[in-house]
């Protein structure tokens, strides 16, 4: 192979790299808004969209979601008279190792108390999903990744 050959090689694998992380990343990045839209919908009582798009960007068994889309509105609902009401919520932590698994935190606020909610993200090489979420009152594991 002469230089100009082996030269245009490797601009070609150089592009073909940069796009497929371009890929990755646009992957990532749409997982990272399906997050924001669940607790969007969750934060306003939409429950039922909000566990839909779960569902669909997710490894996590349909069943395991509808328990937890069963429960959800009778937890908030017990939560109101000692947290008050939902206020907002933010996204407070997120966390990457490598290209490979990622977590998202979000604290639900209410007027006297807050929920953490967490999601874990995961990259096979192909694609990102969503392989775990989770919420509770316990902010230990945001709080000492800072």
């Amino acid at each position: 192979m002469t230089f100009k050959k082996i030269f245009i090689y490797l601009c070609i694998c150089s592009v073909a790299v940069a796009c497929m992380e371009t890929k990755h990343d646009e992957g990532k990045e749409k997982l990272e808004a399906v997050c924001d839209k669940f607790m969007d919908h969750f934060s306003r009582g939409g429950f039922h969209t909000a566990y839909t798009l779960l569902r669909t960007n997710s490894t996590i068994g349909d069943s395991v979601i509808n328990d937890i889309e069963e429960k959800s509105p009778t937890q908030m609902a017990s939560l109101k008279p000692t947290y008050g009401k939902i206020l907002s919520h933010t996204l407070v932590a997120n966390y990457s190792a490598k290209d490979v698994v990622a977590k998202r935190y979000y604290i639900l606020r209410f007027d006297r108390s807050f929920l953490k909610f967490s999601f874990t993200m995961y990259n096979n090489g192909r694609s990102w999903v969503i392989t775990g979420f989770s919420y509770d009152e316990d902010v230990n594991d945001v709080l000492s990744s800072q």
